[in-house]
């Protein structure tokens, strides 16, 4: 070979190894693999992880690879956290050192960051006891701070039999939560814990969606907890929730909790929220209710003075059976309560729902001074062996009103025990054959039947 010739083939070698050195840093991803993670189930892939997120770009796993983290994973300091499971499985390790009310992946200030988790298994393994005896040990797989957009994605998370208060997902001020397709399974030996903690403390539109996605938890406090609460003086706060078609189980074994808890902490500020749930089902068994304290299935806990708390329910499905009744303490279905809000502020509206009811009672409790609103039924079937409304120890005579329409209702016992009803073209069975409606109420009933015979 002539010196030109070597040169030029030198040269040549040098040039193709520059373009590839650079192809790989100029990609817009990086893999645990390219910094020396396994993926076996068995080795450390931690130290990969924090390589990873070091780059800021975004993280793919290679499909069918377990990557276990057993040692820390430290904080984000970047603008986002994009992990792209492409069908593989991330083992949280009984050895990972976690301390209390600390998380996996945790994003902090500034703000405008993004979340994104697609197509992923977790498997959620701590099980550690804090030395403490008061210790809640908060844990959360992810928790985030002023994000512009979190979004999960064909996500499967599992976290069973542990001492720890686990939460999925812990967030405070962030814009929007996109959920689809995910699978949220959460079954622990603690207290309280939840599935998702979402607060808006700005004043902003926060929005959160959640579809085709199916959670389960042993309900020892609040599964879902969704708040507004303006700090930092600010004036306004809203929330919008989406939910559908869903689904949310409860073994029932706790005894005080709620599945989905809508709470509004924003006192002498205006805040607005709106809960919109559609195709979604709520199911739960057990022995009984145990010392369920407060709610059972969906509170607009209302703590606010200026503002507006909707809810509204299309053709979801309520499915409470409980083996036993429960032992003392308040339990009703539907939970709400405000402190200045006039009851126009607090409505609930329920279309073409069903409920069954075992062991359970009643559908609404009313038997705190506090709790208020409006509850209207349209197109609805309501089978329980119990008292479907209450009204108990309240000095207001206006505080909880109840409208019915073309709705199916059955009961073992007297159907209404409150003051304010509207009812029409409903049907009314008392199994028990005893007053189906209460007198000396204030009603206004039109062509309706009781126990098969028209309403006088």
């Amino acid at each position: 070979m002539s010196k030109l010739k070597y040169v030029v083939a030198v040269c040549m070698v040098i040039c193709a190894c520059v373009v590839g050195y650079g192809a790989v840093f100029e990609k817009d991803y990086v893999t645990p693999e390219s910094f020396g993670a396994k993926g076996d189930g068995k080795s450390d892939d931690a130290p990969a992880f924090n390589n990873c997120l070091k780059t800021g770009k975004t993280i793919k796993l290679t499909a069918n690879k377990n990557y276990l983290l057993q040692s820390e994973v430290a904080a984000l300091k970047n603008e986002m956290l994009v992990i792209e499971g492409n069908g593989a499985k991330m083992t949280i390790s009984e050895k990972y050192p976690v301390k209390e009310n600390s998380s996996i992946f945790y994003l902090g200030v500034p703000r405008k960051k993004i979340l994104k988790v697609t197509d992923l298994d977790i498997d959620y393994l701590l099980g550690q006891k804090f030395d403490k005896s008061d210790a809640r040990g908060d844990t959360y797989m992810f928790a985030v701070q002023s994000c512009e957009d979190i979004v999960f994605r064909n996500v499967n998370f599992k976290a069973e039999k542990h001492y720890n208060n686990v939460s999925f997902l812990r967030d405070n001020g962030s814009r929007n939560l996109l959920m689809d397709g995910c699978r949220i399974i959460i079954n622990t030996l603690s207290v309280q814990g939840g599935i998702l903690w979402f607060q808006n403390i700005r004043d902003s539109i926060c929005t959160v969606a959640l579809k085709n996605s199916y959670f389960e938890h042993d309900v020892k406090d609040e599964c879902m907890c969704f708040n507004v609460s303006p700090l930092f003086s600010k004036k306004t706060c809203n929330m919008r929730v989406d939910i559908d078609s869903c689904e949310f189980y409860s073994a029932g074994k706790g005894k005080s909790s709620g599945f989905i808890i809508v709470s509004a902490d924003s006192k002498k500020a205006y805040s607005s929220m709106d809960i919109n749930y559609r195709n979604t089902t709520f199911r739960t068994d057990g022995d009984m209710f145990r010392q369920v304290q407060r709610y059972q299935i969906c509170s607009g806990d209302s703590d606010y003075d200026y503002g507006v708390l909707r809810t509204t329910f299309e053709k979801c499905k309520f499915d409470f059976l409980f083996k036993s009744p429960k032992k003392n303490g308040l339990c009703g279905i539907i939970y709400s309560k405000g402190t200045s809000m006039p009851t126009e502020a607090i409505s609930y509206v329920f279309n073409e729902c069903e409920f069954n009811l075992k062991n359970v009672s009643p559908l609404i409790d009313d038997r705190d001074s506090r709790r208020k609103g409006c509850y209207t039924f349209n197109n609805c079937k309501i089978v329980s062996d119990g008292v479907l409304f209450e009204r108990k120890y309240r000095p207001g005579q206006d505080d909880i009103r109840l409208k019915l329409e073309n709705c199916e209702m059955v009961s073992n016992d007297e159907v209404f025990s409150t003051e304010q009803i509207e009812a029409k073209n409903c049907r009314f069975t008392n199994k028990m054959k005893g007053n189906a409606l209460m007198t000396g109420k204030k009603y206004r009933i039109q062509n309706c039947v009781v126990n098969g015979m028209p309403y006088k």
